[in-house]
């Protein structure tokens, strides 16, 4: 089907294959027309499938969800941009993989390609997505195919995301210098044993300690994953607001593959928090709860299967990057309580440190849609906490629709 049949008889481009998304940006760059590709449009929060600008035409990619390559030993699976997290889980799950996927906290339909490329998170020792993705398929704005990293003719294409000369990966992340049509995803071993230290606090000054302490901890290798989320995050996860809980909840991941390993981790979490509380847990994914906050605002149950933009719920992220250190903790989270106070939302807070380096503030504006003006509020709140925090020194990481006014000039956005 051609540019001009399909998007007039659908409103939306929709290429099948790489053949036809080379053939539709041929067209578009021979027009001089904007395009707006989008994996599946579950970037809820930060845009969903809406262009950055009124003349663009969206191309959707989510028909390219074919899983070409696959090595559990050496630990890659290779994707298009259509490939799901839920497919990617189903596709281990029958193969009794040992493989573990990392999963962030949106739809089990949302884009593992869209998710990498954006910088998101998700969990485990792999939860930085951008460092464990190579290997891309790429169409460039005139329709021509590019590869980055080795050539496949090479074995270790798909294990290496730097090749002879300077890396080009990196061009393609938050950028709109091409479409990519494949990538390769590196995946983890599932651990054996899994537990979580639960530390918690409610003044901010003996939780920064505990901060201090988990950051220490991930710097000697004990943790790949630290999770911290404030009270109000955890009464709306589990839509339940007369639940009990402190102020500050955070929760170190240890990850083992025999019983000593675990003993060890253990012994050394009691160490360092001695009145904490150590669970073991199991590796679940579930969707209902991940999205259940954006549906704290609305009236009524949680539906069965989850959809922001159809039922109206209000959800703007707004992303940051602080040192891993309790200061600044302490300094970044007063600034985003007092100004979501002055605009009536509340602090739905989330940190996370995927690295013993950084810590990624995630904050969850959550409001009604179907009320008047709560859009616009919601995005003077997300102005005023970015450029307050821009100030202090700790800058966007992760730019959504809403937010790519907050780039430095000459930066390049999606």
């Amino acid at each position: 089907m051609t540019f001009a049949t399909q998007f007039h008889s659908t409103g939306t481009l929709k290429p099948k294959n790489t053949d036809e998304v080379q053939d539709f940006m041929r067209t578009a760059f021979a027009n001089k027309q904007r395009i707006y590709p989008i994996s599946g449009g579950k970037n809820w929060g930060n845009g969903s499938k809406a262009p950055c600008a009124p003349d663009c035409l969206l191309m959707d990619l989510s028909l390219l969800n074919n899983i070409s390559d696959f090595d559990e030993e050496l630990g890659y699976i290779t994707v298009g941009p259509g490939v799901t997290q839920i497919q990617l889980l189903e596709f281990l799950n029958e193969r009794h993989s040992k493989l573990m996927p990392s999963l962030t906290g949106g739809s089990k339909h949302a884009s593992l390609v869209g998710n990498a490329l954006e910088r998101g998170d998700g969990f485990g020792a792999y939860g930085e997505h951008a460092k464990y993705v190579c290997n891309f398929e790429v169409v460039l704005p005139n329709g021509d195919l590019f590869r980055t990293g080795f050539d496949p003719k090479y074995k270790c294409a798909p294990l290496s995301n730097a090749s002879l000369g300077p890396s080009l990966d990196g061009l393609f992340f938050q950028s709109n210098l091409g479409i990519i049509t494949q990538m390769t995803l590196w995946l983890e071993p599932r651990p054996d044993y899994f537990h979580q230290v639960i530390f918690e606090a409610d003044s901010l000054s003996e939780f920064s300690q505990k901060i201090n302490m988990a950051q220490q901890l991930q710097l000697r290798s004990l943790t790949p994953y630290v999770s911290i989320w404030n009270d109000i995050k955890i009464k709306s996860r589990l839509q339940n607001a007369h639940f009990e809980c402190s102020k500050w909840v955070g929760s170190l991941n240890l990850f083992a593959y025999d019983p000593d390993q675990a003993n060890s981790q253990i012994a050394w979490a009691k160490k360092a928090f001695k009145d904490a509380v150590i669970l073991k847990s199991d590796l679940d994914f579930s969707e209902k709860e991940n999205l259940a906050i954006a549906y704290s605002k609305k009236s009524g149950p949680l539906p069965e299967d989850p959809d922001l933009d159809r039922d109206g719920c209000g959800l703007m992220w707004c992303m940051a990057l602080l040192p891993y250190r309790g200061l600044d903790f302490e300094n970044a989270i007063p600034i985003t309580e007092s100004i979501c106070s002055s605009y009536g939302f509340e602090s739905n807070l989330a940190l996370i440190a995927t690295d013993p380096r950084t810590l990624k503030l995630l904050l969850a504006l959550i409001y009604d849609r179907q009320e008047p003006g709560w859009d616009q509020k919601a995005q003077a709140c997300h102005d005023d906490i970015l450029k307050e925090l821009e100030g202090e020194g700790y800058p966007p990481y992760r730019l959504g629709l809403q937010s790519m006014w907050t780039a430095p000039e000459g930066t390049i956005c999606i």
